[in-house]
């Protein structure tokens, strides 16, 4: 009798500790999932590969709000990376195909790499985009392509307007170049890292002869845009009135889109960068001219927005 008893007792108590002990794992394992998931995601500190050297907007201007909007990369190598990624590749029609790639920011010469990262700035928002693109002008001498957009009369004010800039860059890899497209919103901006595969000298060869043509096409009788009245009106004026350390043919001026407000006045601001025989151009410094009266006034540090009066 006591024997049967004994029997049941530890039948019992098995039924009540396997539950427990089942709940207890159950409870473990979503807690270690729990944490996984809310393991923070950190910005990078480059775009590209590490060779290239080219600091993110967080090295530059400081910690940010950060989202990685980057194609999802799927490993096909070992676990600890150091096999071969399949990253999606970028096309100008918006399409993506597979390519493989050693480390992230690099393809084979036949397409593109891409990041893409949203920064959350609030109002400083247009101080970190005006920052970052001064380091890649004046640090990694890109050089500025933002094309000059114009007004959209019918365009709701109250919809968001959305600023494009676009530079491009030389890459540590001689066969391709670096391209860096930053649109910029109130509150927020996207920064687009995109690695081509052309070498960077062919670029720009390719950039100066599109420039020649468009000039050659141009007739007579065309009215000049009033940035080209600036840019020529810098490139007219001597070495000693410009300040500058080499002769002003060695120099190619560019007019950015946009206005510079200066003692209430409007400026355009023309840059100039110092032509290398490698075909590269590096910033040199800017120049502030009047609107109103063509008069090249100042030359101006786009970085901490000093100007220096011409005679």
């Amino acid at each position: 009798m006591f024997k049967n008893v004994k029997k049941k007792t530890v039948v019992i108590m098995m039924a009540i500790i396997l539950p427990v002990a089942a709940a207890a794992l159950v409870c473990t394992f979503l807690v270690v999932k729990k944490d996984e998931k809310e393991k923070p995601v950190l910005p990078p500190e480059y775009y590209f590969a590490k060779a290239d050297e080219l600091s993110s907007v967080t090295d530059i201007v400081g910690e940010r709000s950060f989202e990685d909007l980057s194609p999802r990369e799927e490993a096909s190598g070992s676990p600890d990376g150091t096999g071969e990624t399949q990253i999606q590749e970028y096309s100008e029609e918006g399409n993506t195909e597979a390519a493989t790639a050693e480390e992230p920011g690099n393809t084979d010469k036949e397409g593109l790499s891409v990041e893409k990262y949203r920064y959350i700035a609030g109002e400083n928002t247009p101080t970190d985009v005006k920052e970052y693109i001064a380091y890649l002008t004046e640090k990694k001498n890109f050089i500025d392509l933002t094309q000059e957009e114009e007004e959209d009369e019918e365009e709701p004010e109250e919809e968001k307007k959305t600023y494009t800039y676009k530079l491009a860059g030389p890459s540590h890899d001689s066969d391709a170049y670096l391209e860096i497209i930053i649109e910029a919103e109130d509150d927020s901006f996207t920064v687009t890292a995109l690695k081509k595969g052309e070498a960077w000298n062919s670029y720009v060869t390719q950039l100066w002869d599109e420039e020649k043509k468009k000039n050659r096409q141009k007739t007579p009788e065309e009215p000049k845009s009033t940035m080209q009245i600036a840019e020529e009106k810098v490139r007219s004026m001597s070495q000693e009135a410009l300040k500058l350390q080499e002769p002003v043919d060695t120099y190619s001026f560019v007019c950015t889109p946009g206005l510079i407000k200066l003692e209430d006045k409007d400026f355009y601001r023309v840059s100039a960068y110092k032509k290398k025989e490698n075909g590269t151009m590096i910033y040199e410094c800017a120049y502030l001219v009047e609107c109103a009266s063509r008069k090249v006034s100042y030359k101006y540090n786009y970085v901490t927005e000093e100007a220096e009066l011409l005679e």
